[in-house]
């Protein structure tokens, strides 16, 4: 395997660099275009908020803010994100992103179905959720940042569709209750990997999905 050659920064570059950073962030922030699309739930729909930009395919939940959630705080039940969504310019988005606190403190939720697109789940994404029982992940997700499932007391099963563990933060992705209380159920045949992985092999209980096969025509 190549290794990377390190180099060493001068303290003018690295300043300069540092100084510049948050005027790149705020640029960036500029080019985001907010807008707002339903989406189903159990008992109904309520208006969704993603963000997206005009030169990519793809769009993200949320505002990206703490304490400000994408769907209202009081919405109950079981809610199914859809793969992608109508963009205020009239494109199909792709959604590909859990933002931050995107269902921070949403106290009535008890399930969530994301789709199948998504790749990240910021940090808080789902704090506070306390209500939660099940939540299911797809095979896209390669990563959860820190407290993501913080304070979600309920939470009893998480299905998970990759065949290897997410990146995740050790302390705090999840809230420790759950590791005793909650079953992962990953791809048949996977178990060993979730098993073996710092996070997951945490939780006390595992299963896996069960392959189903059509029945054979007589």
């Amino acid at each position: 395997m190549k290794r990377l050659a390190l180099f060493t920064l001068s303290p003018f570059f690295l300043f300069t660099f540092l100084a510049l950073m948050p005027f790149a962030s705020a640029s960036a922030q500029k080019h985001n275009i907010i807008f707002t699309a339903p989406i189903r739930t159990d008992r109904g729909s309520v208006q969704m908020v993603f963000r997206m930009k005009e030169d990519t395919p793809f769009a993200a939940i949320g505002y990206e803010e703490y304490f400000r959630p994408a769907i209202p705080a009081t919405t109950e039940g079981e809610i199914f994100v859809p793969d992608s969504v109508v963009g205020s310019d009239g494109q199909h988005r792709r959604i590909c992103w859990v933002s931050r606190g995107s269902f921070q403190g949403c106290k009535r939720l008890t399930k969530i179905h994301l789709p199948f697109n998504i790749s990240t789940i910021s940090d808080l994404a789902f704090q506070g959720c306390d209500s939660l029982r099940e939540v299911t992940l797809p095979d896209s997700l390669r990563i959860i940042y820190p407290q993501a499932f913080y304070g979600c007391f309920a939470l009893r099963r998480i299905n998970l569709r990759c065949s290897y563990p997410p990146l995740t933060y050790h302390e705090g992705t999840f809230e420790n209750h759950s590791f005793n209380t909650a079953t992962i159920v990953v791809p048949f045949g996977s178990v060993d990997n979730y098993r073996n992985d710092k996070t997951f092999s945490s939780f006390r209980y595992h299963a896996e999905h069960i392959p189903t096969f059509p029945k054979r025509q007589p």
